[in-house]
């Protein structure tokens, strides 16, 4: 990507999506991002004033043809979105219309922004740090209420705000070890060491926790995966159908009928979500059943859940008991389906069993608040939720250095090793935050956002 520190090109970007639409804004941004402007807006007046809107015609920079009527709104410098004097033009929706106004700032001296650009120069202006940046990112890329939740935290400063807590919590102890390299005739007590080891506890907890919040985060970020599963006939097709609310598996009395494996996406349940419906479960000489249930086997090893559909009619216990080894370690939703063809009360042994008819739409709502509470069970705070990949791997440098760091006061090593052991620590969380990053991992992130952010 070639990101530049101290870059000073005035760039501009189409920040609307490409097509027509009712409007569409260009960013400008720069440290002549007004001059640049004035040479197409004339109207714009010589003293501009920061968040106000100017009303005018835009024209060509050098044979001043009208183009478009705009409004154009300026934000001063430490003000801004990227801390640059910026120019924001709304014009009329047309892509023509936008490409052409970019081609002219382009003209008068500005250059296109590569992805992510404004929100870099944020960062490196100082107006957000790097978990800030992700979090405006995560908003971009958000599929449900809980993603966008969990982004808007980020970007407010809820996870930074947690993070600087851990370091502050090793800097403390850090201070401390140092202060009493200098001073050694006073030596440590009981009680402060003591105190000590425990600061460096609660901070590897809280690193600790990060870490667990992934699992839940990945899914935020990029949805999860809902396999329908059991045996064939028991109405996994039906139920998949109830769920999506259209005809989207094919429903039979023959068992076996579903062979390929049927996908259902919904944002219904706060979290993007994939339900599966798959081949029945059994043993089998056909050949292309055969297929369909590998296929149902290898998605039952990737999918985030399993609802597993069972048939009320039939011994309950039994059903459940001969697909405990398949589900082990496995988070499962049990649905007893047909309750309509019940006649005598159901005894099942299970408390966390829902009962339906998928084919005549009975208790399916109990069943989506059922699968609501399931996806929403280990969501947490959302400022204590990590969505980004390389949060881990830094996470357990932090509680691996944490974790060294304690072994050092409890077996009474040199202090200057224990230092060295938590300030790995502290600069894992540096990284986190940007403040010492690598470029590539820069490039990385940013190589994500669109042009215009």
């Amino acid at each position: 990507m070639g990101f530049l520190v101290g870059d000073e090109d005035t760039i501009c970007a189409l920040s609307t999506p490409e097509g027509h639409g009712g409007i569409a804004v260009i960013r400008l941004s720069g440290t002549k991002a007004v001059p640049v402007a004035r040479r197409l807006c004339t109207f714009l007046p010589d003293v501009l004033e920061s968040h106000r809107v100017y009303y005018g015609m835009i024209r060509g920079h050098e044979d001043v043809s009208l183009i478009d009527e705009v409004l154009v709104t300026y934000f001063v410098k430490g003000k801004s979105f990227t801390g640059e004097h910026t120019i924001e033009i709304s014009c009329h929706g047309s892509e023509f219309l936008a490409l052409t106004i970019l081609k002219e700032l382009q003209g008068a001296g500005a250059r296109m922004a590569r992805p992510g650009e404004f929100t870099y120069r944020a960062y490196i202006n100082g107006k957000m740090d790097l978990v800030q940046a992700e979090g405006v990112l995560g908003l971009i890329q958000s599929r449900s209420k809980l993603s966008s939740k969990a982004a808007i935290n980020h970007l407010r400063g809820g996870l930074s705000k947690t993070y600087r807590e851990i370091e502050n919590q090793i800097m403390s102890v850090v201070s401390q070890l140092e202060a009493d390299i200098d001073f050694t005739h006073e030596n440590l007590s009981t009680e402060g060491h003591d105190v000590h080891i425990q600061k460096l506890l609660c901070a590897q907890e809280k690193a600790k926790d990060l870490l667990d919040s992934y699992s839940v985060g990945r899914q935020l970020r990029e949805g999860c995966r809902i396999l329908i599963t059991g045996e064939p006939n028991v109405g996994k097709s039906s139920l998949m159908n109830s769920l999506s609310g259209e005809e989207r598996s094919i429903v039979t009395s023959v068992p076996g009928t579903t062979r390929d494996l049927i996908e259902f996406q919904t944002n219904q349940f706060g979290v993007e979500t994939v339900f599966v419906d798959s081949a029945g479960l059994r043993d089998s000489s056909n050949e292309i059943e055969i297929e369909g249930i590998k296929k149902a086997k290898r998605e039952l090893k990737d999918c985030d859940y399993v609802i597993l559909v069972i048939d009320s009619t039939k011994d309950i216990k039994l059903q459940i008991k001969s697909r405990e080894e398949d589900l082990r370690d496995k988070r499962v939703l049990i649905v007893g389906n047909k309750v309509d063809l019940v006649t005598s009360a159901i005894s099942s042994g299970h408390d966390n069993v829902v009962y339906c008819s998928a084919k005549n739409n009975v208790g399916i709502d109990n069943l989506k608040n059922k699968i609501r509470e399931m996806l929403l069970e280990r969501k947490g705070s959302d400022n204590h939720i990590v969505t980004q990949s390389r949060h881990v791997e830094l996470l357990e440098k932090v509680v691996k250095s944490v974790g060294n760091g304690v072994d050092g006061l409890q077996k009474r090593l040199s202090p200057e090793l224990t230092i060295f052991d938590l300030r790995e620590g502290v600069h894992a969380i540096h990284e986190l935050l940007g403040i010492q990053v690598d470029d590539r991992v820069l490039d990385r992130i940013f190589k994500e956002f669109c042009i215009g952010k």
